[in-house]
């Protein structure tokens, strides 16, 4: 099999790095631990029963999944990536967790019921497709009446990405000259080799609503380091406390946050039935959440 016909993230080094990324004592590791967090405290507020299906759509290696199992949830997990499933069937059985599910498939396509779901999270995973429109609406037709999405995306108004002037250039300059960039898109079809598309939030924000789901609150979290030619500028610490107090304005016109990583929590509002959630203005916060490891 040809790499160009492998599915994303099925190499052996990005299984293990996803499997490790976790327990690093890196900045890095801080980021993707307080996305974590975040989405673990909005299932914890969740009020679901200990029957209720959770499903992880692009579970990677299992972390989410393996930490939601910990609450008692069936949960579901599903990747496109057949080494990440057996990664995560490696993590989650390892720890008895045989309440989790895990299905190789495309979360495009979801192997489930109308309205069959309780919860649904999503994270880094919605920037990989050729549109988020085809997703979100399969989140949106498996989810109960009043279920809760959790999903991140990239911010595309990042501000520490548009510091580093030199790299900033050079990605526009490759991406506009690059014929082979333009040739891998297309032979990988729906999935793109690039790095992960990003979104304004208030652009993904109507995405979310144009398929029914009401955003209830969202949230930023740092995604790296201030850099310059795409190296990190030292001293370490110094760099990132800059870079948190960079990120933390959140609340600019029609862009809501400068963070790196915006994580939102949806419901789904069908128009005959109230939920029961408190739909209220949108609530902005900086997530400045600790690694739980």
């Amino acid at each position: 099999m040809s790499n160009r016909s492998r599915p994303l993230f099925s190499e052996q080094h990005d299984i293990d790095y996803w499997a490790s990324i976790y327990d690093q004592q890196s900045f890095v590791a801080f980021c993707y631990n307080a996305r974590m967090n975040k989405a673990l405290s909005w299932l914890d507020s969740s009020n679901l029963s200990v029957d209720s299906i959770v499903l992880d759509a692009g579970c990677g290696a299992g972390i989410f999944a393996r930490e939601a199992a910990k609450r008692e949830y069936r949960v579901v997990g599903m990747d496109f990536s057949r080494g990440m499933v057996e990664k995560a069937a490696c993590i989650c059985y390892a720890e008895s967790r045989r309440s989790v599910q895990l299905l190789q498939g495309d979360v495009q396509r979801l192997p489930f019921k109308n309205s069959s779901l309780d919860l649904i999270v999503s994270l880094g995973v919605i920037g990989y497709f050729g549109s988020e429109e085809k997703a979100l609406s399969e989140f949106s037709r498996v989810l109960k009446p009043c279920g809760t999405l959790i999903v991140s995306i990239v911010n595309r108004a990042h501000l520490v990405h548009y510091l580093d002037l030199p790299r900033f250039v050079g990605n526009r300059l490759r991406k506009a000259l690059s014929p082979i960039g333009a040739s891998r898109s297309k032979k990988w079809g729906k999935y793109s080799t690039s790095a992960a598309r990003s979104y304004f939030i208030t652009s993904f924000r109507k995405s979310l609503e144009k398929q029914g789901l009401a955003v209830l609150e969202y949230t930023t979290i740092p995604l790296g380091m201030l850099t310059l030619f795409d190296r990190d500028i030292p001293p370490r610490r110094l760099n990132t406390k800059i870079t948190m107090l960079l990120e933390k304005p959140s609340n600019i016109p029609l862009i809501g946050s400068l963070g790196g990583v915006c994580i939102f929590r949806a419901t789904k509002t069908p128009l005959d039935q109230d939920c029961a959630v408190s739909l209220l203005p949108t609530k902005v916060k900086h997530s400045t959440d600790e690694g739980s490891r």
